[in-house]
C-alpha cells in the first residue's frame, strides 16, 4: 500500500482498500478541502467516510481507486511547503502529466551556463537557470519492467503442446553514489495481468547504490508483439503451397518466412533461426540477409534484423532440396526459433507516474538597498544539490500577509530539467519592509527526479515444424482379352488398380483412359470404383465422351479416405465396334493423386497394352470315338478337337450326351456343367486354348446295359 503523510492531519494508506490514520472527522476533512471534496464522485466519497468515521478499510474499486489517491495526494500537496497552493490545482495536473513523462538520457546538450526561463503567461523572462561549472547532464532514476516470455505455437499460429508462460522482474535503483532518495511514489497500470497487488508502490527511501526489487508472474496469456508465418512449396512455387515429396525425386522445396511487428512499438535485435533438417541439402537464401551455421538450435540458417519498426514485415527466402528413398522416411519442415526485445511487456504492465524527491535546497535572499533603508532586493533560488537530472514544477513565493499577491510563480514546463548542481533564479524583485523588519514570505516548491522508463520483453517464440508427406502411387493396368476378332462387335472388360504405396494420405486420385476411334466407351452406370474390395459410390467423378473415360476423386481425406497400403479399384466395358484386321487397340492410361494440400501431381502411366485385331477363321475337326473294352458292357468314349486352322481356338466349349442307361466314370477332364436332358445328362468343358494343328482329347469310361449306338450321339 503507499502511504500519504498529511502532516498535522495524520496519514492514510492507499491500495487495493483505503486505511484512513487521521485525527480529523470525514465531515470537517471535507469542509477543510471543500474545492477538492466537490470533483469526487458520490462513491469516493462514501469510501473516504466509511474508511475515515468507522475505521474500516474499504476496497476500492475502478475508478474511485485513481479519484481516491489523488485526492489524498492533493491535500497533501496543500499541507507543507511541498507542493502547490490551493489556487493551483490545474498546475497540479499538469504536473501529474510531467510525472508520467521519462527521458531516455540525461544529457540536456544546453549551449550555455545560464538558459532563460519564460513566463507563458506574460511572454516574459522569469528565471535563469545557472549551471554548475558548465555541467548540463544529470542521472536519471531507472525504473525497470523486465519480462521474458516464451511463446510455443504449431505451424498454424495455433498453441502449441508445450504452455507459453511469462514472468516479470520489477526495480528501481539509486545510481547515485552520494544522494538518497525518499517519498518515492509509483504508480503502475494494467497490474491485473500480474500478480502485483497493488498499482501504487510508496519506498520511503533509497540510500545510494541501494535497489528495490520485484519478482512478479504473468496471470493472463501474453500478448504476442511478433507474428511469424511460414509458406512452404515442395513443388518450389512461391504461389502453390504444398506438404508433400516425391518418392526416390530430387525435391526442390522453396521457403518463405514472413515477419510481422504487430506492436507499435519498434522491436530490437530480431533474431531468427530456421533449422535445416538432417536429410536436406543445398541451401540457398534467395531474398534477405542470413548465414547458414550450426547454432544451440542445430544446424540452421540465422536470419537477424537489428530493427524493426512498428507494424513493419521483413521476408526470408529459401530454398533446399531433399530425396527421400523410403516411403517410412519421416520428413519434419525444420522449426523456427525467435528471439527478439520489445520496449513494452508482454503482460500489459506498464509505469504510469513517478516522482521521487532528492537533495536540494531552496531559499530567498535579500539584499537591502544602499540608497533606501528597509528596501530589499529579492532572489528566490531553487538548487538542486544531487547528481540527478530534476524537474522544478512548482515555485511560488508569497506576500505573508496576502496570498493573492506572488513574486515568483513558476508552472509545470516553464523551466527545463536541471541537471546537476544547476541552479533556478527567480527575477529579483524589490520588497518594501517594515521598519527594522526583514522581508518574509510564503514559498510553495514542487520538483521531482526524472525517472528512465525501461521497459522491455525478451521474446522467444518457438514454432513448430511440420511433417512433409512422402507420397508415391503404383498403378496396374488389365484387359480380359489378348485379341480380338475382325469384324465382329465385341465387348472386353479394363481393369485399373491404384495403390496408395506412399507414406502419406491421398487426397484426390485420377485414372484417366482415352479411347482410340473405333471402340466405345461404357455408359456411366457400368463404371464400378472400389476401394479395398468394397464398392464406393463414385458419382459425379465420372466423366464419359467419346475420347475415353475420366474417373476423378476428389476430398477423399472428407469422405472415402485413401491411406498408405491402400488400393483403389476402376473397371468398366469398352465396345469394340467391328474393327478391321489391321486394327491394333493401344492403351493410353494416366494415373494420378495428390496430397492436401496439394502438391506437384503423383503420375503413373502403366505400361502399354497392345491386343492386336485378327481376322479369325475357325478351321477344325471335332468327333467322337467309342471303343469296347473287353469287360461287358464296358466302353471308352473319346471326343476330340483338331484345329486346322492359323489360329489358336480359345475357350472352345466341347459338350457330350449320355444315355441315362449308361454311367460314365474315369474323366480325364472335369466337366463345367452337367445338366439333364430328355432322359440323357448333357456334359460341358471348356477348354482354354487349343493351338493351330493341335488334337485335344477328353476321355471318359462309360458302362450299361442299353445299346451302345445309343451313345454314339455327341453334342
Amino acid at each position: 500500500m503507499a502511504t500519504i503523510n498529511l502532516g498535522s492531519l495524520g496519514s492514510v494508506e492507499i491500495g487495493r482498500r483505503l486505511k484512513a490514520n487521521l485525527n480529523i472527522g470525514s465531515g470537517a476533512l471535507f469542509d477543510k478541502f471543500s474545492d477538492l471534496t466537490a470533483d469526487l464522485s458520490t462513491e469516493s466519497v462514501g469510501i473516504i467516510r466509511e474508511a475515515v468515521d468507522n475505521g474500516t478499510e474499504p476496497r476500492l474499486r475502478g475508478s474511485a481507486s485513481s479519484e481516491v489517491h489523488d485526492y489524498f495526494d492533493k491535500i497533501k500537496s496543500l499541507s507543507g511547503k511541498m507542493g502547490f497552493g490551493k489556487d493551483e490545482m490545474n498546475e497540479y495536473k499538469k504536473s501529474q502529466d510531467y510525472k508520467r513523462q521519462q527521458m531516455d538520457s540525461g544529457d540536456m546538450n544546453y549551449e550555455s551556463d545560464e538558459i532563460a526561463t519564460i513566463d507563458r503567461d506574460t511572454g516574459k523572462k522569469e528565471g535563469v537557470i545557472k549551471l554548475a561549472k558548465g555541467k548540463d547532464e544529470g542521472k536519471l532514476v531507472p525504473v525497470k519492467i523486465l519480462e521474458k516470455s516464451e511463446i510455443y505455437l504449431e505451424h498454424d499460429g495455433s498453441e502449441g503442446e508445450k504452455e507459453s508462460k511469462a514472468s516479470g522482474e520489477f526495480s528501481i535503483e539509486n545510481v547515485s553514489t552520494k544522494d538518497r532518495l525518499w517519498d518515492i511514489d509509483l504508480t503502475l497500470k494494467n497490474i491485473d495481468s500480474t500478480d502485483f497487488e497493488e498499482f501504487v508502490l510508496s519506498i520511503y527511501e533509497l540510500a545510494p547504490g541501494e535497489k528495490e526489487e520485484k519478482t512478479y508472474e504473468v496471470k493472463e496469456k501474453a500478448a504476442q508483439h511478433i507474428d511469424i508465418t511460414e509458406f512452404i512449396s515442395t513443388v518450389n512455387d512461391p504461389d502453390t503451397e504444398s506438404y508433400s515429396l516425391v518418392l526416390d525425386q530430387d525435391n526442390e522445396i522453396f521457403y518463405s518466412i514472413v515477419v510481422t511487428n504487430i506492436t507499435d512499438e519498434t522491436l530490437k535485435n530480431v533474431e531468427i533461426i530456421k533449422v535445416i533438417p538432417d536429410l536436406f541439402e543445398r541451401a540457398k537464401v534467395l531474398k534477405g540477409k542470413a548465414e547458414e551455421g550450426d547454432f544451440d538450435e542445430g544446424k540452421g540458417i540465422k536470419w537477424v534484423i537489428e530493427e524493426l519498426k512498428p507494424k513493419a514485415e521483413e521476408k526470408l527466402e529459401l530454398r533446399l532440396e531433399v530425396k527421400v528413398e523410403d516411403k517410412d522416411t519421416k520428413v519434419r519442415s525444420g522449426k523456427i526459433y525467435v528471439k527478439y526485445t520489445a520496449p513494452i511487456s508482454l503482460s500489459g504492465l506498464g509505469i504510469d507516474k513517478f516522482d521521487a524527491y532528492t537533495n536540494n535546497a531552496f531559499y530567498t535572499g535579500f539584499s537591502e538597498t544602499d540608497e533606501t533603508p528597509d528596501k530589499y532586493e529579492c532572489q528566490f533560488v531553487f538548487e538542486n544539490k544531487s547528481e540527478y537530472l530534476v524537474r522544478l514544477v512548482n515555485a511560488d513565493v508569497y506576500d505573508i500577509n496576502n496570498e493573492s499577491t506572488k513574486y515568483v510563480d513558476v508552472d509545470p514546463g516553464e523551466v527545463s530539467p536541471l541537471p546537476e548542481g544547476a541552479k533556478w533564479k527567480s527575477n529579483i524583485w524589490e520588497y518594501q519592509a517594515q521598519a527594522g523588519l526583514e522581508p518574509v514570505f510564503k514559498t510553495k516548491v514542487e520538483f521531482f527526479v526524472i525517472a528512465d522508463h525501461q521497459i522491455a520483453t525478451e521474446g522467444i517464440m518457438v514454432i513448430n515444424d511440420v511433417e512433409l508427406a512422402v507420397a508415391s502411387i503404383a498403378g496396374e493396368l488389365s484387359y480380359d482379352v489378348e485379341e480380338l476378332a475382325s469384324f465382329r462387335e465385341s465387348t472386353f472388360k479394363v481393369l485399373h488398380k491404384v495403390e496408395n504405396t506412399g507414406g502419406a494420405s491421398l487426397n484426390e486420385v485420377t485414372i484417366t483412359e482415352n479411347i482410340q476411334d473405333g471402340f466405345l466407351p461404357p455408359e456411366a452406370e457400368d463404371v464400378l470404383v472400389s476401394r479395398n474390395g468394397d464398392e464406393i459410390d463414385a458419382g459425379d467423378s465420372i466423366t464419359i465422351n467419346s475420347a475415353g473415360v475420366t474417373v476423378e476423386l476428389k476430398n477423399l481425406k472428407d469422405s472415402v479416405t485413401f491411406e498408405p497400403g491402400d488400393v483403389i479399384e476402376v473397371t468398366y466395358p469398352i465396345v469394340a465396334d467391328k474393327p478391321a484386321k489391321t486394327v491394333i487397340f493401344i492403351s493410353d492410361v494416366l494415373y494420378q493423386a495428390n496430397t492436401y494440400p496439394a502438391g506437384k501431381p503423383l503420375e503413373v502411366r502403366p505400361e502399354v497394352i497392345e491386343i492386336p485385331v485378327l481376322h479369325v477363321r475357325k478351321r477344325l475337326i471335332r468327333g467322337k470315338e467309342i471303343t469296347g473294352l473287353a469287360e461287358e458292357g464296358s466302353y471308352e468314349i473319346c471326343l476330340y478337337v483338331v484345329n486346322t486352322g492359323e489360329f489358336a481356338l480359345k475357350n472352345y466349349e466341347v459338350a457330350d450326351k449320355v444315355p441315362e442307361n449308361f454311367e460314365y466314370s474315369g474323366l480325364s477332364l472335369e466337366p463345367i456343367e452337367v445338366t439333364k436332358e430328355e432322359g440323357s445328362d448333357i456334359l460341358k468343358w471348356k477348354v482354354e486354348k487349343i493351338e493351330a494343328g493341335d488334337r485335344f482329347e477328353i476321355k471318359y469310361r462309360l458302362s450299361g446295359t442299353g445299346k451302345p449306338s445309343d451313345a454314339q450321339e455327341s453334342r
